[in-house]
């Protein structure tokens, strides 16, 4: 199983045209899940035998268009098949904010990653001008979070940029170094590029 997304600029090629030969290459490969397609890029988790899997990566990397990387693939394993069947959607947003990030530019995206050490130092030291943020949904982040982590009140992305811009979450971050995490990096690149 992959999780893999890549923010790319899809206006000139139409998304519905590159949503089209991904669900070609996908169904190809027997693969199923989910795909999303938008101008900003692609967002995508799918399942199916290794071969068939590393087939549709090399896919991806080898488009032109795409230009995706072997880093901008998670792998793991999953027992039984994750998914009943293959979906590929054109949307608006790859993740919806309720269009507040619909305008990022997307060279702002992908910019102050840290290293697993550099985050682990950083959680060490925890100094006093560090806020760590779960940007992840209400679900993941009951599972489990960071130790000190701010959760913000929310239930969707896009009530979580009403939050950001909210008195509460500026003034909790106002002056701070803010780390934030989730569960693949789509919503700490936009939220960050914001």
């Amino acid at each position: 199983m992959i999780l893999f997304y890549r923010f790319v600029d899809l206006s000139g090629p139409s998304p519905d045209a590159i949503a089209a030969a991904l669900l070609q290459w996908a169904s190809e490969l027997s693969l199923k899940g989910r795909l999303l397609v938008a101008e900003e890029g692609v967002n995508g988790t799918l399942a199916g035998a290794p071969r068939d899997v590393a087939a549709f990566e090399e896919h991806c990397m080898r488009d032109e268009t795409l230009r995706f990387d072997v880093s901008d693939f998670r792998a793991s394993q999953a027992h039984s098949p994750p998914f009943g069947r293959l979906q590929v959607k054109v949307v608006e947003e790859l993740c919806w904010s309720g269009r507040t990030l619909k305008d990022v530019p997307l060279s702002e995206t992908g910019i102050g990653y840290l290293t697993p050490e550099e985050w682990c130092a950083t959680l060490r030291e925890r100094a006093s001008d560090v806020v760590v943020l779960d940007v992840r949904s209400r679900k993941e982040s009951s599972i489990g979070r960071f130790a000190g982590a701010v959760v913000p009140p929310t239930r969707t992305f896009a009530d979580y940029q009403q939050w950001l811009a909210s008195e509460e979450g500026r003034s909790l971050m106002e002056g701070k170094r803010v780390l934030m995490y989730c569960t693949g990096g789509l919503r700490c690149e936009k939220t960050a590029a914001k």
